[in-house]
This record gives C-alpha cells, sequence and structure tokens, in this order.
C-alpha cells in the first residue's frame, strides 16, 4: 500500500469514527413546545411520500412559512405502506387551498433528541428515545414529530449524512 492510499483510508476511518461519535453522543432533552400556526397534508402511504406533500405544501405556502418544515405521525408503530403522516410547515397566517389546511397545533412538553445522518438511521435515534421513555415510566401522546432542520435542499442537492432532524415525542400531560 502507497502512502497516499494508507493516508486516504485513515482519513476515511477517521471520518467513520467522528460520524459515529456525532451519532451516540446524542442528548435526550426535555423541552416546551409551543402552539404553532401550521398548514398540513394528511395521508396515508409510504414514509417517503411525504416528500410530495412538502413540494405541494411549499408551491402553496412557500411566501407563508415561518419555520421548519415538520411531520407528523400517528401510528404507534412502524407501517412499511399505510403509514397514517401529516407534512406540515410552520405558517404565519391562515390561507386556505384545496387538500390543504390550516390549523393551530397544540405545544407541550416533548422529549427530543437531535439526529445527524440519513433519514434511513432514524430508527436509532427513536429507540433511544423510547429507551429513556420506558426507563423513566413516561406516558407519550401520539402524534411523533420529526423537525426537518437540514434536510435534502431544495435548490442544492445535501449528503444525506448532512441531514439534521429533531424528534420530538410529547409527553401526556400531567406527566
Amino acid at each position: 500500500m502507497s502512502v497516499t492510499t494508507k493516508l486516504e483510508a485513515f482519513i476515511l476511518q477517521t471520518r467513520q469514527v467522528e460520524e459515529e461519535k456525532i451519532q451516540m453522543n446524542q442528548e435526550i432533552i426535555i423541552k416546551e413546545i409551543p402552539e404553532i400556526l401550521i398548514a398540513s397534508i394528511r395521508f396515508k402511504g409510504k414514509y417517503q411520500d411525504v416528500s410530495e406533500a412538502f413540494r405541494n405544501l411549499f408551491k402553496n405556502y412557500g411566501r407563508y412559512c415561518n419555520g421548519a418544515p415538520f411531520s407528523l405521525y400517528y401510528d404507534n408503530d412502524y407501517k412499511e405502506d399505510d403509514a397514517d403522516i401529516e407534512a406540515c410547515v410552520p405558517v404565519k397566517t391562515v390561507v386556505e387551498s384545496e387538500g390543504i389546511k390550516c390549523r393551530k397545533l397544540a405545544g407541550g412538553k416533548a422529549v427530543t433528541v437531535i439526529h445527524h445522518g440519513p433519514y434511513e438511521t432514524l430508527g436509532q435515534s427513536y429507540q433511544l428515545i423510547f429507551d429513556y421513555l420506558n426507563e423513566n415510566h413516561r406516558q407519550i401522546s401520539i402524534p411523533y414529530r420529526e423537525v426537518y432542520l437540514k434536510g435534502p435542499g431544495l435548490i442544492l442537492p445535501r449528503s444525506p449524512k448532512k441531514f439534521v432532524t429533531e424528534i420530538q415525542v410529547l409527553l401526556e400531560k400531567g406527566n
């Protein structure tokens, strides 16, 4: 192996170790999530179908957006094809459109974690939250939220390794 090849292998290995450290150093945070005004599209389908719903939301509400887009998941467990999903964008004002609803989304106390990396690895972060909830005997309220702090990018594509998603699981009131 040449010195250059060894150096490239070392750099690659170091990057992988750093990425694993970032994912393993996730911190559970309990915080208050405020009530917000949203525009949303609720549907049943595959998780990746949410992309089309967001395209529709941004096309109709882009100028009214007031924060990071997020999804609400109404199922208690993972569903391959028939997941109950709501794609949401926070908005400044109520503007009605066909197939898109505007409403206030209740807030509350939530257990959260910031996930770094592709959406395919979100399960690890969910496991971290649910382990915490079970260990601390906390009751939750559905839907779960995934707030897309850094996603694919609308104009310039972004590497899935650079995605940042906040998972929020609301606690039952009084819990």
